[in-house]
């Protein structure tokens, strides 16, 4: 059976073959997912918010159907940023390839792709995180939908109202609210379309506040990541408060990097590896990849890369691995 990744780089190689086939304007839209089945991660370990006490032993080509790989996304010249994640693109024609992709949105003019989703026992239990609310999502994308269907302001392959998410931009972050036999699920759609990063603060301190607001640290070994037993998480524990609190110093102030998958062929294959999953004091986890060379990875984000070798990083990857 393909691992997500392999499927979601399957749909990216075919995207890029119905490109070469064609020439003139190209259509940016959404990208649809009839759904890869992600598991809501949970998470175990209680830490102190701002310093995570954390231990112990922790396979593959990128998640990301999200960051549509393009050679022509160029940014303007007003734009000074070190990388730039992929403009989120559709061939014009219909195609196969809608029929394997991520869930989606459209709002604004930009694409925002399946994340996390958080599930309630209870109605109303995760109401805190609800924002604004800014309209309806239609549920009209499918591998069936028209171009039509794309362009237009909340097409999705979700239904259901959407609203901003308390504590965070709603220009990175909205969340759509599904509720089936008296349970609540909060789906959590992230923009990630041609958007500009130089360090990791751009993503890991102003969009995703992990400096402040991580309350638990568990790992999950590449083995069992690979398997999808998220059920094995164990917490991480045996680093001291300073290192951790360095990793997460490092982690804001290093630079962002673009990889090529062309030079860096088996990258996502290569061991060790270590994941990392935060928890965070509003309930959500963030997760992080880690690899050999300071690599630390958001998973949707495919060959961009926060790298950040040192101390820390080596403490951190050796203690989730």
């Amino acid at each position: 059976m393909k691992t997500y990744e392999e499927k979601a780089r399957s749909v990216l190689d075919r995207i890029h073959a119905e490109r070469k086939k064609r020439s003139g304007r190209r259509k940016t839209a959404a990208v649809c997912l009839v759904c890869l089945c992600a598991a809501a991660v949970s998470v175990s370990v209680n830490l102190s918010p701002a310093a995570p006490a954390v231990n112990s032993e922790c396979d593959s080509d990128p998640a990301s159907a999200a960051a549509v790989s393009s050679e022509e996304d160029v940014p303007s010249a007003a734009e000074t940023y070190a990388v730039y994640t992929d403009s989120i693109t559709l061939p014009e024609e219909e195609s196969t390839v809608m029929a394997d992709m991520i869930g989606c949105l459209v709002y604004q003019g930009k694409v925002y792709t399946q994340g996390e989703a958080l599930w309630g026992d209870e109605p109303g239990e995760n109401d805190a995180l609800l924002g604004e609310y800014v309209g309806e999502a239609k549920g009209t994308l499918s591998e069936w939908a028209t171009q039509e269907d794309w362009a237009a302001e909340f097409a999705s392959t979700y239904a259901g109202p959407v609203y901003t998410v308390n504590g965070y931009d709603p220009s990175f972050r909205l969340c759509l609210v599904q509720r089936t036999d008296g349970e609540e699920t909060l789906q959590f759609l992230e923009n990630l379309d041609g958007i500009g990063l130089n360090t990791g603060a751009d993503l890991y301190d102003e969009r995703l506040h992990v400096r402040e607001g991580t309350v638990r640290v568990s790992f999950l070994s590449h083995q069992d990541w690979n398997n999808g037993a998220y059920e094995k998480m164990r917490e991480l524990s045996g680093l001291s408060a300073e290192l951790w609190e360095a990793f997460l110093a490092a982690l804001c102030e290093a630079p962002f990097v673009k990889l090529s998958s062309q030079e860096h062929e088996g990258f996502y294959q290569s061991e060790p590896q270590g994941h990392l999953f935060l928890k965070q004091a509003d309930g959500t986890t963030v997760e992080l990849r880690l690899f050999a060379g300071g690599y630390v990875g958001y998973p949707k984000m495919s060959w961009i890369f926060v790298q950040l070798p040192g101390e820390a990083f080596d403490a951190v990857f050796e203690a989730c691995r």
